[in-house]
């Protein structure tokens, strides 16, 4: 999975809004009624994400791996996804 298809994906399906201020990307989305942290990113990033920063990135999107390429992928949708995170579709 590469940095611009992670991007796409939270911006789209997350509704997340990007911090740039700062040393990191912040992806906040509302959630809940909040907005909420999601993850982030280097300003720099390129390429393809390693394995070890996937696994970081999905832990903080409360999803497993595969769950995170599923949400990229676009076959995991923004409600089953804030289902994974025990929040009801309807409280967003």
């Amino acid at each position: 999975m590469d940095y611009d298809a992670l991007r796409k994906a939270l911006l789209s399906k997350a509704r997340a809004e990007e911090n740039r201020t700062g040393r990191h990307i912040k992806y906040y989305a509302k959630i809940g009624g909040a907005h909420r942290f999601v993850t982030l990113t280097s300003h720099g990033a390129k390429g393809q994400i390693s394995k070890p920063l996937l696994g970081k990135i999905a832990k903080q999107l409360r999803l497993n791996g595969q769950q995170l390429q599923q949400f990229v992928d676009c076959t995991l949708s923004r409600d089953e996804w804030l289902e994974i995170r025990g929040i009801s579709p309807r409280q967003v």
